[in-house]
């Protein structure tokens, strides 16, 4: 019985709103302030819009305006549509496993981490000794085991999200922004952003250049008085050894 009575109630309620009259007081086709008149039938509620429209014509010395009658209620002005969270930005990652060159651009680590773990499984890579990666273009890091291997793609990848994490957090250096000379007998000139951009130019420079052993270095840093470097007791075997010692 109490539901019956809602249920009346209710549809009392949407009947009576169905059939009542609104009508609008527009100026040049939009409503004007608040002058919208409702009552059960439509003769109040256009006689008082033609009050309103006098009383607006006298006082504000307006024409064009227009009482008009709505078929249905009013619609209700659509709620403020909520904007979209911003995307992060996306991280970039780049570096080396073994022989294999990657770049990767990823939303965070965990995104990351599953990337890397598609890019070792595409190029077939379950065992891994050396790998170097840099994350939004810090100074690259580097992991490396003489005796040994990381086993396995997750070991792999989990190793390479670990060095990045703390890369994250490490500040970007500007103390250098361009660099020129030689290694051995191999010219080179760089130009970057930062520090760490000319830093990883080196990196990439050395492995590509095939300088091997290096115990002679000369560089001069954002155009200044050149410097020279040499290794009296041994050799720099690698590139890591070689632009440490440059930018030491």
């Amino acid at each position: 019985m109490k539901n019956l009575i809602l249920a009346t109630t209710f549809l009392t309620s949407f009947s009576a709103l169905a059939n009542t009259c609104f009508v609008e007081l527009q100026y040049q086709g939009t409503v004007l302030g608040q002058n919208v008149f409702e009552g059960q039938t439509c003769r109040d509620p256009l006689r008082e819009c033609k009050r309103a429209e006098k009383k607006y014509e006298m006082e504000h010395n307006l024409t064009e305006l227009e009482c008009v009658r709505l078929d249905q209620t009013p619609p209700m002005p659509s709620p403020p549509v909520p904007p979209r969270p911003s995307r992060p930005a996306p991280i970039t990652f780049k570096g080396s496993i073994d022989n294999y060159d990657f770049y990767i651009a990823a939303t965070g680590m965990d995104d990351f981490y599953n990337q890397c773990l598609d890019f070792s499984n595409r190029n077939n890579i379950h065992y891994a000794s050396k790998f170097k990666v840099s994350a939004d273009g810090r100074r690259y890091s580097f992991g490396d085991i003489q005796f040994g291997h990381w086993n396995g793609q997750e070991s792999i990848c989990m190793e390479l999200q670990t060095v990045a994490l703390y890369q994250i957090g490490t500040p970007v250096s500007f103390r250098y922004t361009s660099a020129s000379g030689k290694i051995e007998d191999k010219h080179f000139s760089f130009v970057g952003q930062s520090e760490d951009e000319i830093y990883n130019q080196c990196v990439e420079f050395v492995e590509d250049s095939k300088v091997g052993y290096a115990d002679d270095i000369r560089v001069s840093f954002n155009g200044q008085r050149s410097r020279s470097y040499k290794n009296a007791r041994s050799w720099w075997k690698t590139s890591q050894e070689v632009c440490d010692a440059m930018f030491q």
